[in-house]
């Protein structure tokens, strides 16, 4: 048992000893900086909310809103250049999985939900969402766009996720070799 786990140890460091290259570590610093950007700044805008200085969708320069945007605007971009870059150095190796339609469907939903959050923050700002009667505010009427606009786009993403993430790329009797390959 032990000599099993120790040649299964040292095959798996002989894979992964071709991604020590500083390629791959900037390329992979440039992605997991988002994660940690993206941790930062909820946990500030946690603080700042409960301290009266965030407001979400408040384009004022004396709130911290649009600079927090601005931060995790500019990690997201990053990171999405660090990736298509990993892609254009990998595209060979990663062609039986078809991982640009992968990429595109995962990264079209969060780039898209994230701006349309930001759209629907500048329509609020500018007044040009309504109150709807009296029960619901403008704040009211703004989320329930958001929250309506991401039911439908996780409706068409899970259409797009049945053809992209196919259960048949995975299988080893359509793809010789792409089971192992993508594990």
């Amino acid at each position: 048992m032990m000599q099993r786990l120790t040649t299964n140890v040292k095959l798996m460091m002989l894979f992964l000893s071709r991604w020590k290259s500083p390629f791959f570590i900037k390329c992979k610093l440039g992605v997991f900086q988002y994660v940690l950007i993206k941790l930062v700044t909820a946990v500030t805008s946690l603080i700042l909310e409960l301290l009266g200085l965030y407001h979400e969708g408040n384009f004022s320069p004396t709130d911290a809103y649009p600079y927090i945007t601005f931060i995790a605007n500019l990690s997201q971009c990053w990171a999405l250049y660090c990736l298509a870059f990993f892609y254009f150095a990998t595209k060979n190796e990663l062609s039986h999985i078809r991982p640009v339609g992968k990429f595109m469907c995962v990264k079209a939903l969060i780039f898209f939900t994230w701006w349309q959050s930001v759209g629907v923050s500048v329509l609020f700002s500018m007044g040009l969402i309504p109150d709807a009667g009296t029960q619901w505010t403008k704040e009211d009427v703004a989320k329930g766009i958001q929250d309506y606009l991401i039911c439908v786009e996780m409706f068409v993403g899970a259409i797009a996720h049945q053809y992209v993430f196919h259960h048949s790329d995975y299988t080893r009797n359509r793809n010789k070799g792409a089971l192992t390959s993508a594990l």
